[in-house]
């Protein structure tokens, strides 16, 4: 094998990589709201009359922020890649 078709090969590998970590970071899971939130704001999406105790199904990346910050836990999560 050529370095020119090595090089092709990793690229292709690199976009499906990519693709696929997309992919996992738009699955949708479930969080429990932690408290109650008039309106919050993440990465532009606006979340309004949120009650401490209610499940809400949002994407990956979404729910990770709400943890990161402590207004939410997973109630289900996907496996890490």
């Amino acid at each position: 094998m050529t370095a020119s078709m090595l090089r092709e090969l990793y690229t292709k590998f690199t976009d499906v990589a990519k693709l696929n970590e997309l992919e996992y970071l738009n699955t949708p899971v479930k969080v429990k709201i932690l408290r109650d939130i008039e309106k919050i704001t993440v990465a532009g999406r606006v979340y309004e009359d949120l009650k401490a105790g209610s499940i809400l199904t949002i994407f990956l990346w979404i729910g990770e922020k709400l943890v990161e910050n402590h207004v939410a836990e997973f109630v289900d999560k996907p496996i890490t890649l």
